[in-house]
């Protein structure tokens, strides 16, 4: 990451949201492409 490169991560300090490709989170961490990962724990999920 070469912090010139305005368009790949936002971080909004009002909100505390990190964009990733997307000037305008509207989550905690809000990604517009396509993710890769290894593990996902997720918690607090009910149904």
């Amino acid at each position: 990451y070469v912090p010139t490169e305005t368009g790949e991560l936002f971080w909004d300090d009002v909100n505390k949201r990190l964009g990733i490709k997307n000037s305008s989170p509207t989550s905690e961490v809000d990604v517009t492409g396509t993710v890769t990962m290894t593990r996902l724990l997720a918690g607090g999920i009910t149904e």
